[in-house]
This record gives C-alpha cells, structure tokens and sequence, in this order.
C-alpha cells in the first residue's frame, strides 16, 4: 500500500496554536456545508506554525505542501500557517480554510473575483470582518456545486 494514510484515518498532527483555528473550520465546514468535514480533516497529515516562509515568499502567510508518489498518488499533505496571523482572527479564520481548500479539497487558486476564498491574496482584516460569511458561504456552495477550480490532481 503506497499510501497508508488512506486506511487509517488518523487525526493530523496540529500545533497548540492551531488547535483553535482547526475547530473554527471544522465549525464552519459544519455550518456551511453537510460534508463530513471531519473526514477530509483527516486527509492532512500536520498542520504547523512557521515563523516565516524562504525568500521570496515573505507575502506568504499560508501553505498547503502535497506530496505524490511515483504514480503520482498523493502520500502526505502538509498545512502551514504564517506565525504573525495568528493574532489577526479574521485573516488566520480565512487563510486556514483556503489552505484546507488545496489540501482536503483539492482546489486550485481562482482570481476571478477579489474576495473569493480561493484568491491568492487575503483581503485586509476590516474586510474579512464584514465579507468572510459571505466567502465561507460562495466557497462551500461552489464546492458542492463543484464550480470551483480543481488542481491538476485527482486523487479522490
């Protein structure tokens, strides 16, 4: 078996400091959607703080790392947040779900419109307040719909 992940099913390993954040998506998984959010929580296998990304990447404030196999089967799938957001709740709430977006949904990023879940680029905290319920919601809906961009990967 290349990928033994598959049949246990284990909790990833999270950081204290996320522990928080990992709940308020799986909340809002809950909320927002009727998948079994827990099941694609188990698909990842850490999920890390990083004090900061290499240069070149310093506007980087998440990450999802996948990882194939030679038959390019996905073997391991790492979240990673940006230590500096933590104290910033909206952007660690929107951030984490658009990481968890790559790596247990398998989405591509989508510029369409600026304040998608899936943009590159987070929009500011002020705007995150007013917008993030209307994101989670256009996120989940176009997730069950399955309008949203999916990357070039299909390990489902």
């Amino acid at each position: 078996m290349d990928n033994p992940r598959a049949e246990t099913h284990q909790p990833p390993e999270i950081d204290a400091e996320l522990r928080d954040a990992v709940n308020d998506w799986l909340s809002d998984c809950q909320i927002y959607s009727s998948l079994h959010c827990g099941s694609y929580l188990n698909k990842i296998d850490s999920i890390k703080v990083v004090d900061a990304y290499e240069e070149g990447a310093e506007d980087t404030i998440g990450r999802c790392q996948l990882y194939q196999n030679y038959t390019w089967q996905i073997v391991q799938r790492n979240v990673t947040i940006r230590r500096d957001i933590l104290t910033h709740p909206y952007t660690l709430r929107a951030t984490f779900a658009h990481e968890m977006g790559h790596c247990a949904f398998l989405l591509e990023h989508d510029a369409s419109e600026p304040n998608l879940l899936m943009n590159p680029y987070v929009p500011a905290e002020v705007t995150l307040m007013q917008k993030l319920d209307w994101m989670l919601t256009k996120f989940y809906m176009g997730l069950r719909m399955g309008t949203l961009p999916r990357i070039g990967i299909d390990n489902e």
